[in-house]
């Protein structure tokens, strides 16, 4: 049959019917790619902390350090059309809650009607929670809103571009 093939198309045409098939597999997500993902972002608890379904999808070029480790791992591998569910420790999202991020500063000058749970900008551009309210004193965390969570994502891979 391959000489029936190759007589009939000759050489050259063989090389491209080679090069057609070459081509037609599926690309694999490798780092210097450029991804174009759906995600649902979810608690252990099963509340959603941020989804891309009712927004634009989101792109990023694996391996450049833009995402938190654990999702840039996953999506490597995945060919247009994947999906997966990857539950990332603390350690490939976040962090651990870093305790020096964690301190007290006077409440002289704070604003009213602060309560706990307000998010605050620090100088530098710095956010930080407020933790608790005493006569003198306020409590603040620096450290991510997610950090020393667990996150379960799920991923859908929607577009792959390589360079």
């Amino acid at each position: 049959m391959m000489q029936k093939i190759f007589g009939s198309l000759g050489f050259f045409g063989f090389l491209f019917i080679l090069t057609l098939n070459a081509c037609s597999e599926p690309l694999t997500v490798e780092v210097g790619d450029k991804v174009t993902v759906h995600y649902h972002g979810t608690l252990e608890s099963g509340d959603v902390f941020d989804s891309s379904r009712e927004r634009d999808p989101l792109s990023f070029v694996v391996g450049a350090g833009s995402m938190i480790k654990g999702f840039d791992e996953a999506v490597k591998g995945l060919q247009i059309g994947d999906v997966i569910t990857v539950k990332l420790p603390p350690e490939d999202a976040y962090g651990q809650k870093d305790a020096s991020l964690i301190f007290e500063v006077s409440s002289e000058g704070a604003p009213s009607g602060l309560k706990i749970g307000d998010r605050v900008q620090l100088q530098g551009g710095i956010a930080a929670t407020v933790t608790s309210i005493a006569d003198s004193k306020i409590r603040l965390d620096a450290n991510h809103e997610l950090a020393g969570v667990p996150l379960i994502f799920e991923i859908e891979m929607v577009s792959i571009e390589r360079n």
